[in-house]
């Protein structure tokens, strides 16, 4: 059993919409058993898709006493509170102390660049992966973001496709056929087969 932790310490750049993804292609292509933890201050995932019919995976806001026969756990934590003394709940802490993959999503702006990198200060044993989402690689900035940061994986700009979807739908549900959906599921799926390999 894996965990993988979704998680940037500033808001909005896409953690749940990563998290509910990335649990659906493990479900349906890897053919795993996924648990989804939303600990998300909005808890949208757990909103939407808890008591959804036939959802794929699995969708709890509290962390479970056992994780026994599940392949995958994917935690979608919030972004940290102004409590500079305390920014991180107890389940927080626990959480990213088991993980075994960070995937940190962030946005090429200084701030965001500057919330993710901070995550390296976690401790933790998981390995870091910072995801640039949103890459276009006719933007100089996108691209000096990924030249700068080691090791960093992208997720292209397929703003189209995901403006299509309802809140309690992902990348791999059944809708009608277009262009940009295609290219986002496509390109979905190579990102997860990425961090896959980062914990094989």
């Amino acid at each position: 059993m894996k965990i993988i932790t979704i998680w940037c310490a500033k808001g909005g750049v896409g953690k749940s919409c990563l998290a509910k993804n990335l649990a659906a292609y493990l479900s349906m292509f890897e053919k795993s058993k996924v648990l989804v933890i939303d600990k998300d201050s909005q808890r949208s995932i757990y909103a939407n898709f808890a008591e959804k019919p036939e959802c794929p995976f699995d969708v709890v806001d509290k962390i479970p006493p056992s994780f026994d026969g599940y392949d995958y756990v994917i935690c979608d934590l919030p972004p940290l509170t102004e409590n500079t003394e305390n920014p991180l709940s107890v389940d927080q802490i626990r959480i990213i102390e088991n993980s075994d993959l960070i995937v940190a999503p962030f946005y090429p702006d200084g701030i965001t660049i500057q919330s993710m990198l901070s995550i390296y200060e976690a401790n933790t044993d998981a390995t870091i992966q910072p995801v640039l989402v949103r890459y276009d690689v006719r933007r100089k900035k996108h691209k000096k973001a990924v030249g700068e940061i080691e090791g960093c994986m992208v997720l292209k700009d397929r703003s189209g496709a995901y403006d299509e979807m309802e809140p309690y739908q992902t990348l791999f549900d059944k809708m009608s056929y277009s262009r940009p959906l295609s290219h986002a599921r496509h390109e979905f799926k190579v990102l997860a087969r990425q961090l896959l390999k980062e914990v094989e």
